[in-house]
């Protein structure tokens, strides 16, 4: 009777998967610290975004009450008079349908936040306070567009487009954001071209593993 062969694994494909089931577990975790150091950012970037939508809406709630009748307040290089801007910001696209101007902002402001998480973590700080400023000033003038009767504005210069507080947030966020990101782009990626090229100079490839294995078997055999 032929004895019959044992059924065993191979020690290089032992090695090999045990590796690879070590490399998938320091993946995991290094996601999950990432996960981890993102939640204050965003949290803090909302926090900044809340500020400024309450007081968005605090100013506008006084302009409303206090000069609805058509007075203004003088303030010599800029008066406050209430207006009513159906567009987006700096009255523009003022001709569009209102519910046009809503739901195309709406639309912007989710995907700018989605994409403001993806890339949070690559923000320095200048760059999150500009996302910060930029997300709560348009939220603010969202938010205020959904009663249908437009944006309330409120800072009128006689030379330039009325706009209120929410415009001139969105203005300083998207310098800042600009700014942020220009500085910190060039070192952020010089980094992770670093990076990657250090870990692809020392990390063993999988076919050198497997090679060495079969090189290491195939000595003890011959021994």
């Amino acid at each position: 009777m032929t004895p019959r062969a044992e059924n065993h694994c191979p020690s290089w494909l032992a090695r090999l998967t045990g590796r690879w089931i070590s490399d998938f577990r320091s993946h995991f975790a290094a996601q999950r610290s990432s996960q981890t150091r993102l939640g204050p950012r965003i949290a803090l970037i909302l926090a900044v975004a809340g500020m400024a939508i309450l007081a968005d809406w605090t100013i506008k709630t006084l302009v409303v009450e206090g000069l609805s009748n058509g007075s203004s307040i003088d303030l010599g290089f800029i008066n406050i008079k209430l207006a009513y801007n159906p567009g987006i910001a700096f009255s523009l696209g003022s001709w569009l349908p209102p519910t046009v101007v809503t739901i195309g902002t709406g639309i912007i402001i989710s995907g700018g936040f989605i994409l403001l998480v993806l890339r949070a973590r690559t923000l320095n700080a200048v760059s999150t306070a500009g996302a910060a400023l930029l997300l709560g000033g348009a939220l603010g003038n969202f938010i205020d567009r959904l009663d249908g009767q437009g944006v309330v504005d409120y800072f009128h210069t006689g030379w330039f487009a009325t706009f209120n507080l929410a415009d001139a947030l969105i203005t300083v966020g998207v310098v800042l954001l600009a700014v942020g990101l220009f500085t910190n782009g060039p070192r952020q990626t010089k980094w992770a071209t670093d990076s990657s090229d250090h870990d692809a100079m020392h990390r063993p490839r999988a076919t050198d593993t497997i090679i060495g294995v079969d090189r290491r078997d195939d000595s003890a055999t011959s021994h």
